[in-house]
């Protein structure tokens, strides 16, 4: 099911500025099987366009090519995805460039063939500065960019490695503001509830379907808790089938925005005036927070039934979402 972006329907309930943890990593490379035969002397001298591999990060493997002057290799032109040429966001622009701004002298020099090469042969990918190729991770996700002449900026999400997953280091660390808002989540009340007993849920403890939720796990079936005529919480039991726990690099956005929320501290409330304001209700717990082009969406652990709260990363519709 196709997500709406928040950000176009609705005005942000609440805004904020945080510091968060942005890091740089090299997207994975696969190189070619016929880069450890070619003849170095012969790519000594003269203009050369050599396959030397693909870039397996993002919405496709991307084949790269090594533009080789006089025995420098000047440039790494790789393939864009057709459904992806030059459709990166303003705000993924920004973030690329931020990133490549602060990247090493080393990481943006032209290279001799046979240390290039030879660099290759060992597993290590070519220079950024050189290839136009580049991963920059935060709140848990990573979104590979790649630039070229021909085919401009093309940026993709790619789901959480290296800072998620602890298998591969960070080229670069550094700390940058976002500005991040947040927006409640649609709801759409159940038909049925004109017709619930409100007599038969007065005492005892209940369950009861109240509507839908969208939100990135889906047309999501909710759940009124109810313990003696009082709503004590909502549950969105889809959620709880799907996500990932918040990575620690999330936490702080998250709690931040929970805390100047507070969508979860809403006390109980009678059944009768619960059922007559569903029209305008709150799904308690649950919010998008979006910054930088991405959009988080999160529900507190009283929300979901795992009882552990989660996040959910997501491309805005206007960015390719």
């Amino acid at each position: 099911m196709a997500v709406e972006d928040p950000t176009l329907t609705r005005i942000p309930v609440q805004t904020f500025a945080k510091e968060v943890e942005i890091q740089v990593h090299h997207p994975e490379f696969e190189v070619s099987s016929s880069v450890q035969f070619l003849d170095t002397e012969k790519l000594s001298t003269g203009r050369h366009r050599i396959e030397i591999g693909k870039f397996k990060d993002g919405c496709c493997g991307r084949a790269a090519f090594a533009i080789i002057d006089d025995g420098r290799v000047v440039e790494i032109e790789t393939e864009a995805c057709e459904d992806a040429k030059g459709t990166a966001t303003e705000e993924e622009a920004a973030l690329f460039r931020l990133a490549m701004d602060k990247l090493a002298p080393t990481e943006q020099e032209p290279q001799p063939v046979q240390t290039f090469l030879a660099n290759l042969n060992v597993g290590m990918p070519p220079p950024i500065g050189v290839s136009g190729c580049i991963k920059i991770c935060l709140l848990g996700y990573c979104v590979t960019c790649c630039s070229s002449p021909a085919d401009g900026l093309s940026c993709s999400l790619t789901r959480p490695s290296g800072p998620s997953t602890g298998t591969a280091s960070p080229l670069m660390t550094f700390r940058q503001e976002i500005e991040f808002e947040v927006y409640k989540p649609d709801f759409e009340a159940l038909a049925s509830n004109a017709f619930l007993d409100v007599e038969k849920l007065s005492t005892g403890r209940h369950r009861v379907p109240v509507g839908r939720m969208e939100g990135p796990c889906g047309d999501d079936t909710v759940f009124a808790n109810i313990r003696d005529g009082q709503v004590i919480n909502l549950e969105a039991e889809g959620c709880d089938r799907k996500g990932d726990p918040v990575p620690s690099d999330v936490l702080e956005v998250f709690a931040l925005a929970h805390n100047t929320m507070a969508l979860s501290a809403k006390p109980p409330e009678p059944i009768a005036a619960f059922l007559g304001d569903l029209i305008s209700i709150d799904v308690w717990g649950c919010f998008w927070i979006c910054g930088f082009g991405y959009c988080l969406f999160c529900c507190t652990g009283d929300v979901i039934t795992s009882g552990t709260s989660k996040c959910w990363v997501e491309k805005r519709k206007n960015s390719l979402f």
